[in-house]
């Protein structure tokens, strides 16, 4: 992974850290500062904080990932007898230096939102091979329950934190483009984006309703798929000669549908649910079934629908 920052200590050390940086930070602002003893006071205060915060990033990340604004600040040089700053000049580096304080605070705050929703860095068990096998679809639905979490109001997530810190491959800029441009066209996210930057997301009301009407109302719901493999055997049975009336019995339909029958007894319900849903859905995104077929064959085994991304 190359895009985020991986951890070497408890994730809970470091959410503790951060937190406390924070308050370190709106300390700082209250200081009065409209002179320039009080400005040296407020700079060395700053540069301590700064210098603190890098020391502890150094040592409890492996890699810097999105951490490089944190890159040691260099100190102002001091020219001996140069002229004595205007009042102007003061207020002028007051405000710079606050605003460098107040900007690394909230990059602080933001990089710690994403981490809380990021697997990997919080320290949560993760099944990766289990996450390898998800299909776009999946991943799509990850996405959007995420940016649900996180959501805001005006800041974006960037997608390849999102996925690379919950365990699935690296994505490319072009593939991460057109994760969003999915998203987008559906109304579920606004993407920003723009050369040399990876995109990066939010989520709309409408991604709010889709997550809260579809995702988590059938969150991993497959306790209805049948037990009992005759009963499978009956249902792919029944669905294959129904497929076949309705004309959608494409014969790479019905080849999944077999491979699926193998698979049978040899995965739990719901990753065997799993399957079938990502299949099914690849399969209705490029058009070789309808939306119709795809409900019908998942109403079939789990006894519910899913809302397709259309």
């Amino acid at each position: 992974m190359q895009n985020i920052a991986i951890p070497m200590v408890p994730f809970d050390e470091i959410k503790e850290a951060i937190e406390r940086f924070v308050e370190e930070a709106n300390a700082l602002n209250q200081i009065t500062v409209s002179n320039e003893e009080q400005y040296g006071v407020f700079e060395d205060g700053r540069k301590n904080w700064v210098g603190n915060v890098e020391s502890f990033l150094d040592r409890s990340f492996s890699t810097k990932g999105n951490l490089i604004e944190f890159q040691q600040e260099g100190r102002t040089m001091i020219i001996p007898n140069s002229p004595r700053p205007s009042t102007q000049q003061l207020q002028s580096r007051i405000q710079n230096a606050k605003r460098s304080l107040n900007g690394k605070s909230s990059y602080l705050q933001y990089n710690l939102h994403i981490w809380q929703q990021c697997d990997l860095i919080t320290g949560k068990p993760v099944d990766l091979l289990a996450r390898a096998k998800y299909t776009m679809q999946q991943k799509l639905n990850f996405l959007l329950e995420r940016l649900n979490v996180l959501n805001s109001g005006s800041s974006y997530f960037p997608l390849d934190m999102l996925l690379e810190g919950n365990g699935f491959n690296h994505f490319g800029e072009t593939q991460l483009s057109e994760i969003g441009a999915i998203l987008e066209q559906n109304g579920y996210v606004e993407v920003l984006s723009a050369l040399g930057i990876t995109p990066q997301a939010r989520i709309t009301v409408s991604g709010q309703m889709y997550v809260e009407e579809n995702l988590s109302k059938y969150k991993e719901d497959y306790s209805n798929i049948p037990s009992d493999k005759e009963e499978i055997n009956r249902l792919m049975d029944y669905l294959k000669e129904e497929l076949s009336k309705l004309s959608a019995g494409q014969e790479v339909l019905f080849e999944e549908l077999e491979d699926l029958r193998g698979l049978y007894g040899k995965l739990t319900k719901k990753n065997w649910g799993e399957i079938l849903k990502g299949k099914m859905f690849d399969m209705a995104l490029e058009k070789v079934i309808s939306k119709e077929t795809f409900m019908f064959i998942l109403s079939t085994f789990t006894g519910h629908e899913l809302k397709l991304l259309s």
